[in-house]
């Protein structure tokens, strides 16, 4: 599949953009078990919402190996990977729907390949770094962690996140000191 795609939604105030996307499906249906794998890159994709640009001309990569359990209503993620501006996450897990109660049941792991912190920023809209001037934060991180749990209109599942740091270095306009070579570990819970 070779796509551009553009979606405009007036009453949301939301859009779309994705150039030059190309994709690859691999299907394998056995009774109600479907065995998938999606291979996709997108060199230039926007999000835009209320006047924020969440991706600006990004580039996506997605390896997506699945398989789809339709008696059960359960997707199961094996190796999937994602690369957003060279940032790859793997993702492993399964996602089921109760279709009882439309409840959503997680179970996934993410992990990220170690990167440069400037990197993640460059990626986090321009509105939400503004707490961050007058400082100069670098370093090499990776991350890892969990989602699990019940996803509804009442509850959130519960996000499990350990960030790692080395080679970190913070400047600040109005703190006399800078901070180098430092190493760290984050749980967040």
């Amino acid at each position: 599949i070779n796509a551009d795609i553009e979606y405009i939604d007036i009453k949301s105030n939301m859009s779309a953009s994705i150039q030059n996307m190309d994709a690859d499906l691999t299907l394998n249906m056995l009774g109600e078990l479907v065995d998938a794998r999606i291979n996709s890159t997108i060199p230039d994709i926007s999000f835009r919402m209320d006047s924020i640009d969440y991706l600006k001309n990004a580039s996506i990569g997605l390896e997506f190996p699945f398989s789809f359990d339709f008696k059960n209503n359960k997707l199961a993620l094996n190796n999937s990977a994602l690369d957003l501006n060279n940032l790859k996450v793997g993702i492993n897990g399964n996602v089921s729907l109760n279709t009882i109660n439309d409840d959503l049941l997680t179970d996934l792991t993410f992990k990220t390949e170690k990167y440069p912190l400037t990197d993640l920023f460059k990626i986090v809209p321009t509105v939400y770094l503004t707490s961050l001037e007058g400082m100069k934060i670098n370093g090499i991180v990776s991350t890892s962690g969990s989602i699990t749990g019940i996803f509804n209109n009442n509850s959130m599942p519960f996000i499990e996140l350990n960030a790692d740091i080395e080679e970190g270095d913070f400047e600040m306009n109005d703190f006399p000191y800078k901070l180098s070579e430092m190493i760290g570990n984050a749980d967040i819970k």
